[in-house]
């Protein structure tokens, strides 16, 4: 299959998870992929399409949180691990973090990639 994103996607490897925080909501979630300009994580409830959430993004391993703001785009639910799928759209972020973040997410691609074909 094409990929026909704009933007590629990166996943967040499990040895190296990545927790999602809402604040307001005092829910927490895991992302298990980001692009440049949106992101997909998991929940243990559902949102609300198209609303705005403040989201603080915790890299394990890092010192620091990275906060951001996103629209929700699309929500679905997982019945088996009854959970909630959800994609966004990032409206803020620091530029400099964003860069940061994807460049882990490309090492870790970049590593499994060059461990699949030795």
């Amino acid at each position: 299959m094409i990929e026909k994103r704009r933007n590629p996607r990166f996943s967040c490897a499990r040895s190296r998870a990545c927790l999602l925080e809402f604040p307001d909501l005092n829910i927490s979630g895991r992302l298990f992929n980001m692009s440049r300009s949106g992101i997909a994580f998991r929940l243990p409830r559902q949102l609300r399409e198209n609303a705005l959430y403040k989201i603080d993004i915790r890299p394990s391993g890092w010192e620091k949180r990275i906060p951001c703001q996103a629209r929700i785009v699309w929500v679905t639910t997982d019945m088996d691990a009854q959970t909630c799928i959800c994609g966004a759209r990032i409206v803020e972020m620091d530029s400099g973090d964003k860069v940061e973040l994807l460049d882990s997410f490309y090492d870790q691609w970049k590593q499994t990639m060059l461990a699949q074909t030795a």
